[in-house]
């Protein structure tokens, strides 16, 4: 066999292997950035669930608790 009967482009190849690895790069970019939106980072996580809790409410809803079971109960 003649290696010249099957031509093969070099650069041609290098440019096709580089564009295929930019696009293999942005996808896993595009993941992680979206699985870091779905779940946020542990600090940020802490964050937020401190934030959402309302301290107020809480102490309220438990006391209503506490005074339902005795109800239930009848040990008031």
């Amino acid at each position: 066999m003649d290696p010249s009967e099957f031509p093969f482009d070099i650069e041609a190849y290098n440019r096709q292997y580089q564009i295929e690895e930019k696009y293999i790069i942005n996808q896993s970019r595009e993941r992680r950035n979206n699985v870091e939106e779905d779940y946020p980072r542990r600090n940020k996580r802490k964050y937020i669930k401190r934030e959402l809790r309302d301290s107020n409410a809480h102490h309220e809803l438990q006391a209503d608790l506490v005074k339902h079971i005795l109800a239930k109960f009848r040990m008031s």
